[in-house]
């Protein structure tokens, strides 16, 4: 598969501990630096200008590392949409070369806004690794997302919507 601009994406799936949906693992590399690839991934408030379905995303507050957001997805034709709280957390890479952002569901503020309906997905969790390639002007990025959507869509069509993401 080719990412917009040529670079080469290898996409793979690996059974989730407990879930009929798997986990999604995206590889590739980038031609930006790994600072400006993780200054846009957790640009949590500016989401819905550039991650297909999010409609709303906003920090609701940061301690330390670890950013507590609430995101709205919205779908396409029959599937209702999902909100949802989470925490991201930026940790410190095993070489100053490396960063790592990961994130998982909480129960904390999962509350809908005003005018929000829809679904609180059953689970929620992924990370992003980034590495210095090449000159440091390129970054090899390992993208793994485990995502399942509650409701009930089978596992297979939530696995290949989630390999098309």
């Amino acid at each position: 598969m080719s990412a917009q601009g040529g670079e080469e994406i290898v996409c793979t799936n690996r059974p989730w501990p407990g879930s009929p949906v798997p986990e999604a693992l995206a590889h590739t590399v980038m031609p930006v630096s790994p600072e400006r690839l993780h200054a846009v991934i957790t640009d949590y408030d500016h989401f819905s200008e550039f991650i297909p379905y999010v409609t709303r995303s906003r920090i609701l507050r940061q301690e330390g590392e670890t950013r507590l957001l609430h995101q709205h997805l919205h779908f396409p034709g029959p599937l209702a949409d999902r909100y949802y709280t989470m925490a991201s957390r930026a940790v410190s890479g095993p070489t100053e070369n490396t960063f790592r952002v990961e994130w998982q569901l909480v129960a904390e503020g999962g509350e809908t806004s005003p005018g929000e309906a829809g679904i609180v997905p059953a689970a929620f969790s992924g990370s992003w690794e980034l590495t210095t390639a090449g000159n440091g002007a390129t970054t090899e990025a390992v993208y793994a997302i485990h995502f399942d959507p509650g409701g009930t869509l089978p596992a297979w069509l939530v696995t290949f919507a989630m390999n098309r993401y």
